[in-house]
């Protein structure tokens, strides 16, 4: 564009069209505009260089190759022939009008909400005699159509494995993999294993449970997942940890280790508990229940007798008292004749009695 032919109010329009200052002399003016005009042009370039390395990107195989792991992958299928699908979508369509099967009163007690079907036998049961307003009886005619009995309802064939063995000579096609329940982990890491060789379903497949069965031996205490502590630097080597064995080998190593417990501090409660001892902490808002009960007669009764019982055999053993006088002032304690040791001590003193073993 001609910048030289334009007046200088029309170069300062150019200027504030572009959001540039329009301050300065005519030959300012016409030196911004052409260097703003050059910056647009330097960035189209750099744009239309960026879409074409972009498009030959996604037309190379490399692009497919590096980022198919991040796509879904879709569930396996069976191949079905088509009276195997209409007998799916019948049987789909017979459970829609399948009623829910509830045993007797059901509703009015919440244990035989949570349990499933049970026949009612009473004599006089109304949903035995379906009367009206009761649940639905289970019934031969509530059954589904016999071609899709037992298929899963993807149309697979159910086949229950309880080891890799059993995978061999299984149809990919028409047949799905269902682990027993009293499978391990390490058998069931060896199924998952196989069934991905032979192209096999796992319907129940799940992630190997991660438990401190380890450190609970050795610690003698359940150790929880949260507990457990990697190291970074050897995850690898944990992800392929099956065995017992390897595992133990890493806890040896300090790969893997148990955080220590966090517990409640005891602090706190030692300090009250010093205080106490002190005779403080002990007013009135401090208490709870009566003075009875925070030291029951029966209990200060024991403390005091005990005490008076031990000093008479003392004073018995170095001959402070004779048979006859510990036989007196035995049963005088065991009256309540006295308020403590001391107390018993002066009466014996005003009954001229020489304590410490004078004659």
């Amino acid at each position: 564009m001609e910048y030289d032919s334009m007046t200088v109010a029309e170069l300062k329009d150019l200027l504030r069209d572009a959001g540039l200052p329009v301050s300065g002399k005519k030959a300012d003016l016409i030196a911004r505009l052409q260097e703003a005009a050059e910056a647009e042009e330097l960035e189209e370039m750099v744009e239309e260089e960026e879409m074409d390395i972009e498009e030959d990107e996604f037309e190379s195989d490399d692009f497919f190759e590096d980022e198919w792991d991040d796509f879904h992958t879709a569930r396996q299928k069976p191949v079905l022939d088509e009276d195997t699908k209409a007998a799916l979508a019948t049987r789909a369509a017979q459970k829609k009008n399948t009623p829910s099967f509830r045993r007797q009163e059901w509703f009015r007690y919440k244990r035989l909400s949570r349990t499933g079907w049970k026949k009612p036998r009473g004599d006089d049961s109304s949903q035995r005699k379906n009367r009206k307003y009761r649940s639905a009886l289970v019934r031969v005619g509530h059954g589904k159509i016999a071609a899709a009995r037992g298929l899963h309802p993807s149309g697979f064939e159910e086949v229950l494995v309880n080891k890799s063995s059993d995978l061999e000579g299984l149809d990919p096609e028409t047949q799905a993999v269902r682990i027993a329940k009293t499978v391990g982990n390490r058998k069931r890491s060896a199924i998952h294993d196989r069934a991905d060789d032979l192209g096999l379903r796992v319907l129940n497949r799940r992630r190997i449970s991660r438990r401190g069965a380890i450190f609970s031996q050795r610690e003698g205490r359940v150790v929880g997942v949260h507990r457990i502590w990697i190291d970074k630097d050897y995850l690898d080597d944990v992800a392929n940890a099956v065995q017992k064995d390897d595992v133990r080998r890493l806890i040896d190593e300090g790969i893997i280790k148990a955080r220590p417990l966090v517990g409640t501090s005891r602090s706190r409660a030692r300090k009250a508990s010093t205080q106490k001892s002190k005779g403080r902490r002990t007013g009135q808002g401090s208490r709870k229940g009566s003075s009875n009960s925070r030291n029951p007669r029966k209990e200060r009764w024991m403390r005091t007798i005990r005490a008076q019982r031990r000093t008479l055999k003392e004073m018995r053993g170095d001959e402070s008292l004779t048979s006859s006088e510990y036989r007196y002032y035995y049963r005088k304690a065991k009256g309540g004749s006295y308020r403590s040791v001391s107390h018993m001590k002066s009466n014996m003193e005003i009954d001229g009695i020489k304590l410490g073993g004078e004659q």
